[in-house]
């Protein structure tokens, strides 16, 4: 009895199927994440056993958010050391070091920032929220939020002063 082509080739390709499959399945398995490889060749030296105190150790790194680790890959301080990686790989490298997904709601850009509710909430009625006169912390204060007339300026005490000079 003979063998038609077209069915040994179906039994190569079936065999192929089931001896190959498992095989690239367990390979995938062993084999570390693209996001662990980026790490390895880019940040191990450094975050893995840090030689200046101010760089933190992996374990550190996994008390951060996605978000966070992302921002200072694209916008802080390790941006110098992320630039020859992709987006897509900063954001895996993100998750990988953190441990975390990012959530789905939060863009880089508007990871731990104030809602602007809450922004507008912070700033009292006069316009001052002890850090800036407006949302874009300006340190100058119109005359109607100070509540000073010129010549108020004058009664004012600075820290260590004691009392103002008499004038005669």
């Amino acid at each position: 009895m003979t063998k038609s082509p077209g069915h040994t080739l179906n039994l190569k390709v079936w065999l192929c199927f089931w001896f190959l499959v498992p095989a690239s399945i367990a390979a995938a398995e062993n084999k570390p994440s693209n996001a662990q490889q980026i790490y390895q060749q880019n940040c191990a030296s450094c975050h893995d056993a840090p030689s200046i105190p101010r760089i933190p150790k992996l374990s550190s790194l996994r008390r951060m958010s996605a978000e966070s680790v992302l921002q200072s890959l694209e916008h802080g301080t390790m941006k110098p050391q992320s630039e020859k990686l992709s987006p897509a790989q900063k954001r895996a490298v993100a998750e990988y070091v953190s441990g975390k997904n990012f959530h789905a709601s939060a863009s880089s850009h508007a990871a731990g920032k104030c809602s602007s509710t809450e922004a507008n909430e912070a700033v009292s009625e006069l316009g001052w929220n002890g850090w800036g006169a407006n949302l874009t912390n300006t340190r100058f204060q119109p005359q109607e939020s100070s509540q000073l007339s010129a010549a108020d300026v004058s009664k004012l005490n600075y820290a260590g002063r004691s009392h103002s000079p008499s004038r005669a």
